[in-house]
């Protein structure tokens, strides 16, 4: 999490160029490499929150280039899912990280079953 918290700091502040080819695959590995870890470790929601994020940026990144839009909305996520591994029982930092994937800039958010149904399961990983 914290190499992908660097990287997407450095992305979003235009010290070093957007993220193309190679680097879009180190983003979509890291990604992968959470969802191995979080059901390694029984978060198998968060595991699957991980995977659906790595299709999500595997469908808007175009051009072998990801957009400014999904940087930011990468970065977003990356620290709702900081506040929630530090405390996943708590219900602020499972209702942000449902509703930052719901944004509509997202392709695809989720529908409000889904968030509801993601938001429990999150909230008691280990039932």
């Amino acid at each position: 999490m914290q190499i992908l918290r660097n990287q997407l700091r450095d992305w979003r502040s235009g010290t070093i160029g957007d993220p193309v080819g190679t680097e879009i695959e180190e983003i979509l590995w890291a990604m992968k490499g959470l969802a191995v870890a979080a059901r390694t470790t029984g978060y198998n929601a968060y595991g699957s929150m991980c995977l659906h994020l790595t299709e999500q940026i595997e469908d808007l990144h175009c051009d072998d280039r990801l957009s400014r839009t999904t940087l930011d909305l990468l970065g977003a996520w990356v620290e709702h899912s900081e506040r929630y591994l530090r405390d996943p029982s708590e219900p602020v930092a499972v209702t942000a990280l449902v509703a930052q994937l719901n944004d509509p800039r997202w392709d695809s958010p989720l529908g409000r079953a889904e968030q509801d149904m993601l938001s429990r399961a999150l909230l008691n990983p280990f039932t």
